[in-house]
């Protein structure tokens, strides 16, 4: 009886969504559990009355909470569906503003802090694997990623802003490379660079590039972290400053230093008067806003002697206030 009842709700859902101006793609959505595929379509079907939103028609706004509640209830995704769910509502909170008899324009902060986060749950890193022939080097590999799942233009300038670091990082690589080598072979370079995404905080989209490179005639490499935080909905990289609000830094900076000399004294570094930890806020260049806190990344030599390599810490969200 439970289940009738449900597939009831659902064929209703799909019938009342055939019947807008966004039409058959979002019923599509509404009854596709796929989530690459019902993403592709919420982002469709905001596309499909975004002259209404622009223009603050209340219908339109009313069209779009319809849409995405009937593609909430379709979903059996538990992340997306909440997620959904949070668009509808923050739509259909803007058009009883429009309705509502007071001065001044209504905020669409809520709005797009929903599409944001619908953004973070579907954003999906396709990885491509690349190795070069590159003349002294033995090993030249690499790899690129585009941002599917998020809007249209938001995909397009996240992956533009990952693309343009992953080229810059191998050009420098190449130009590293002059110099013979160390054994007297014809091939004694290495440049190995790997890409990821990792979990991150709603609304937000985490990427990380970690490379090594040993060029020829060296006797040590050299290792670096490059990390994206990405807007869920523009794709935009987001400054530190978005997470960390001025009033915080203070505290957030003494939970940085903290962690980087406990790395040390994990070492017997703990009084090393060489290494100190004084990390500042323009220090911290590689950083990502996972779920339990801000991960931070340094670069080999950045705070702490070479042969700890890449030094990674984590600053718990309850150390400060962010502004999330």
């Amino acid at each position: 009886m439970i289940q009738c009842a449900r597939l009831l709700t659902l064929a209703m859902a799909a019938v009342a969504v055939a019947s807008m101006s966004i039409g058959a793609s979002v019923a599509a959505a509404a009854t596709d559990t796929s989530r690459p595929a019902t993403c592709k379509q919420a982002w469709d079907a905001i596309a499909a009355e975004q002259a209404g939103l622009g223009s603050d028609d209340p219908a339109a706004w009313g069209r779009v909470s319809d849409a995405f509640i009937s593609m909430s209830d379709a979903s059996f995704d538990g992340p997306l569906s909440n997620a959904l769910g949070a668009v509808s509502t923050s739509a259909s909170d803007f058009a009883t503003a429009l309705n509502a008899d007071t001065e001044g324009d209504p905020s669409k902060a809520g709005f797009n802090a929903s599409l944001a986060a619908l953004g973070s749950v579907c954003a999906k890193l396709t990885i491509t694997s690349h190795k070069e022939s590159v003349p002294q080097f033995q090993k030249f590999t690499y790899q690129s990623g585009a941002l599917n799942g998020l809007s249209p233009d938001g995909g397009t300038r996240a992956s533009t802003v990952i693309a343009a670091v992953i080229d810059r990082q191998a050009k420098a690589a190449k130009r590293a490379n002059g110099s013979p080598c160390m054994s007297g072979s014809n091939r004694c370079a290495y440049y190995v660079q790997t890409l990821e995404q990792r979990k991150c905080l709603s609304r937000f989209v985490c990427v990380r590039s970690e490379a090594g490179l040993l060029p020829s005639g060296a006797n040590s490499a050299q290792d670096w972290v490059d990390t994206f935080a990405l807007d869920g909905l523009t794709g935009r990289q987001v400054a530190l400053s978005r997470v960390v609000p001025a009033t915080q830094q203070p505290a957030f900076l003494t939970s940085v230093n903290a962690a980087v000399k406990a790395k040390l004294a994990s070492e017997g570094l703990a009084n090393d008067p060489y290494w100190k930890p004084k990390v500042t806020m323009k220090d911290v260049r590689a950083w990502l806003p996972q779920p339990d806190g801000i991960h931070i990344w340094f670069d080999k030599y950045a705070v702490a002697p070479g042969y700890f390599g890449i030094v990674h810490v984590i600053v718990r969200w309850t150390s400060f206030t962010p502004n999330t």
